[in-house]
């Protein structure tokens, strides 16, 4: 209990320190200001998940006497000539959303951020349905009625897009080269040591790639679906990966893939038990990087957790022992070796700064 009140405690000192409620929004003499400055961002996050700015910051008319969350979307949708519905006060420019004032950070420029979501054709037709079953549901108007209630049309509005990107349209954009595979799609069951058949797929993957790691590359894929398109990635190993599989592992590329799907299904299932052991309501945990937890009395040890939230990348299992005491197999994949993750990191390191001040740089 003093634990869990001493943490309250720290937690509403923070909150202090980087919020602010609607009394110290105002300015000094005690009124509400009569505009605010907003900057405008796009409606939809770009690859590197970041709200980008779509045209410079601007002074809106704020003419409420209280400074709350709803007042300021209001202030926004008339400035814009946008519903108020989809206005959406973001923390950063990375989210997450606001619910209410005093999450808004307390920012020297007192700078609003804001996106206007885009509504989907799906999402108009779905309230075009629910008005006009609401209105079916109504009863029959009496004779002589001179008129009956209709469902609202809601509109659409354009996403929101860079003046470079609309530029950069005014060029010849080649498609991206494309080959078209069949991919029989599996899963491994961890509880019952199978491996199951999902189904096969169709895909159209890029002949470029889009990024390397130290293993793999990876490339863009979708299904070819005549009802849905779904984005994909897939990765290949790379030479380097391919010679380490075959040579250190002794194991074929498609064996190593499997442990390496099993890997994954292991590692999930000691995640499902790590969560159910948590503590609840030890406070909120917003990232974290390289934890290591072990259970199985100490034969298995899940590592290199890297990820925000609770997702996990990156994983890794290492094992008690290496090799199998029967067959001689090299326990899950090649990440179990750690000699090999550092022989490639010196392989392809090159000393910078930061090794001449530690003293470790090569001569």
């Amino acid at each position: 209990m003093k634990c869990q009140a001493a943490w309250n405690k720290l937690k509403e000192q923070m909150s202090g320190k980087r919020t602010r409620n609607d009394v110290s929004r105002k300015n000094k003499n005690g009124s509400t200001p009569h505009e605010i400055i907003v900057q405008r961002l796009a409606s939809e996050a770009d690859n590197k998940q970041t709200y980008r700015p779509v045209q410079p910051r601007e002074f809106v008319d704020f003419e409420f006497e209280d400074l709350s969350l709803v007042n300021i979307k209001k202030a926004c949708a008339v400035h814009f000539n946008l519903p108020a519905s989809t206005c959406d006060v973001l923390v950063s420019s990375k989210g997450p959303s606001c619910t209410h004032i005093s999450q808004i950070p307390h920012r020297k420029d007192k700078v609003y951020l804001v996106r206007f979501v885009v509504l989907q054709e799906d999402q108009v037709e779905q309230e075009y349905e629910m008005n006009t079953s609401k209105v079916n549901n109504l009863s029959t108007p009496t004779p002589g009625s001179l008129c009956q209630k209709k469902p609202e049309g809601t509109k659409i509005y354009p996403s929101s897009i860079s003046i470079a990107s609309l530029l950069k349209a005014g060029k010849l954009v080649k498609p991206r080269e494309k080959n078209k595979v069949t991919l029989a799609l599996e899963n491994f069951d961890v509880s019952t040591q199978q491996w199951v058949e999902v189904a096969a797929e169709e895909f159209a993957i890029d002949i470029q790639k889009f990024s390397s790691g130290a293993f793999r590359d990876a490339f863009r894929a979708s299904t070819i679906k005549p009802t849905k398109c779904e984005d994909w990635v897939v990765k290949t190993y790379n030479d380097d990966a391919v010679k380490t599989i075959q040579e250190t592992a002794n194991s074929s590329i498609e064996d190593h893939c499997r442990k390496q799907v099993q890997m994954h299904s292991v590692a999930r299932h000691i995640a499902q038990r790590f969560k159910a052991k948590a503590p609840p309501g030890f406070g909120e945990c917003f990232d974290y990087n390289r934890c290591y937890y072990t259970m199985y009395k100490s034969q298995l040890l899940l590592k290199n957790i890297q990820g925000s939230d609770y997702t996990l990348y990156d994983l890794e299992i290492s094992t008690a022992e290496l090799f199998d005491g029967d067959t001689a197999e090299l326990y899950f994949c090649c990440g179990n070796c750690s000699s090999i993750g550092i022989q490639a990191f010196l392989k392809s390191h090159k000393c910078n700064e930061y090794c001449k001040l530690i003293g470790v740089c090569d001569k």
